[in-house]
């Protein structure tokens, strides 16, 4: 890409903080803590990897 621009996408199932929300639209899911998620964009953004789906998995 110019510039040096990156793309990545994060993917999680469900946040755990969020379950008591959307819990019954996701059930079969596992749930996932934020904080998990979080380290996932923290690796897409300040990392060198470029064009990945990032799949966060309990």
């Amino acid at each position: 890409m110019p510039r040096g621009i990156r793309i990545n996408s994060i993917n999680p199932t469900v946040l755990e903080e969020a379950l008591d929300v959307y819990g019954e639209m996701m059930s079969g899911f596992q749930p996932v803590p934020g904080a998990l998620v979080g380290k996932a964009f923290e690796r897409s953004v300040d990392g060198f990897i470029t064009d990945q789906v990032l799949y966060v998995n309990a």
